[in-house]
């Protein structure tokens, strides 16, 4: 016999086994060959779909976020089994998350976006004051990240700010006169940046997807303007121009294959609330 594709050759030696037995021809010993040549068949399916999720990875990752990304799930893995309510509940805040962004940095300096450009992403910039997202900005994610069949090693990984601007942009105040704007608590600025997280997360399941396939990061990170890919990731009229009040959205197609056999979450609808 003549095998071809391992996944069409398990159909035939199924079949020939179905039809051997229904005409009463087949022997023990012929049984137990076809059965592992169907055994050895399998395998190979396994293996070469092993093989191309190895390939996606390294084809669609670079080595610096791949390890960011394994690194940092390892390490939140337990921390996430003692999340003390509901609100934080999924949220890495493992003080890990610097130590592992400084390493996977090929300058050594942590900076995260530098290290994360080469991904898709999208970015919502959400004052403290606002209850939603901006609808143009839901449209790109739609478009952008959800658009492409999601593999069974897409993850996506919500990024925001824990602590305050150091220097936040001046505010007008009621005369019109540039003023510091007032300080924000760590604490605060915590809550807000949980609330940022939260809100891109119920973004993404709403658009169905799967909960283990978001990440959600929340840590301190420098940023710079210089490091944006693209002018779109600035702050645009009618939005919080401070970037501490960013949170980003990164498709990352090299995590862990998902356990699950149902891979079906393709293109998302995400709707802006």
């Amino acid at each position: 016999m003549v095998f071809g594709r391992p996944r069409e050759d398990a159909r035939s030696v199924s079949w020939l086994i179905v039809s051997l037995n229904l005409t009463g021809c087949l022997t023990l010993y012929d049984k137990s060959l076809l059965d592992d040549q169907n055994q050895r068949l399998s395998d190979e399916v396994k293996e070469l779909r092993a093989d191309m999720q190895l390939a996606w990875g390294n084809a669609l990752c670079t080595d610096d976020v791949r390890y960011l990304v394994q690194q940092v799930s390892a390490s939140c893995a337990e921390s996430l089994k003692k999340t003390p309510d509901k609100k934080s509940a999924g949220v890495c805040m493992d003080s890990s998350i610097g130590t592992y962004l400084l390493e996977a940095d090929p300058k050594g300096q942590g900076r995260f976006l530098s290290l994360m450009g080469s991904q898709r992403h999208v970015v919502f910039y959400t004052a403290p004051s606002e209850l939603g997202l901006s609808s143009r900005r839901v449209q790109k994610v739609a478009k952008r990240l959800l658009g492409e069949k999601l593999l069974p090693t897409t993850r996506f990984l919500i990024a925001s700010e824990s602590v305050p601007n150091p220097s936040p942009p001046m505010i007008k105040d009621k005369k019109g006169k540039s003023v510091r704007p007032p300080s924000v608590s760590a604490e605060a600025a915590k809550a807000e940046g949980l609330r940022r997280v939260n809100l891109v997360a119920d973004l993404l399941q709403g658009a169905k997807v799967q909960p283990e396939r978001i990440l959600k990061w929340l840590f301190g990170f420098p940023i710079d303007s210089k490091e944006f890919s693209r002018e779109e990731d600035k702050p645009a009229l009618g939005e919080s121009d401070d970037y501490y009040a960013g949170v980003w959205v990164f498709r990352v197609d090299c995590g862990e294959p998902l356990q699950s056999d149902d891979h079906s979450n393709t293109s998302g609808s995400a709707t802006a609330k």
